[in-house]
């Protein structure tokens, strides 16, 4: 099987029941060979991840303002470069609207 690279985007990582699944689904494809990216702005879990085997990214693009819609341009080009296989964009605020139109932007 294809070895996936996969991007899980989040507000940050400072405990929950999304940044716990994060956590789980990040150890959960490291441990079957996969390579496995967190961007958020960070927190007390970033530790945890890391020694898991999973790369974390700081990037602070889950604050509810629309001043968050500057980071399109700069998102776009990183996925771009990384060309994930999966982007899963796990939040509650409004960061699936900035990955979309992230996407999109190079159509």
């Amino acid at each position: 099987m294809k070895s996936l690279k996969v991007v899980q985007l989040l507000p940050d990582l400072n405990g929950g029941g999304v940044e716990r699944g994060t956590l789980e689904v990040a150890k959960g494809l490291v441990d079957a060979g996969h390579s496995s990216l967190v961007i958020s702005a960070g927190g007390r879990m970033v530790k945890q991840l890391e020694a898991e085997g999973s790369q974390h990214i700081a990037w602070d693009l889950g604050k509810k303002s629309l001043l968050t819609l500057r980071h399109v341009w700069a998102l776009r080009r990183w996925l771009a470069a990384e060309k994930p296989d999966i982007l899963h964009v796990r939040s509650r605020c409004r960061l699936d609207r900035l990955a979309s139109l992230a996407r999109n932007a190079r159509k």
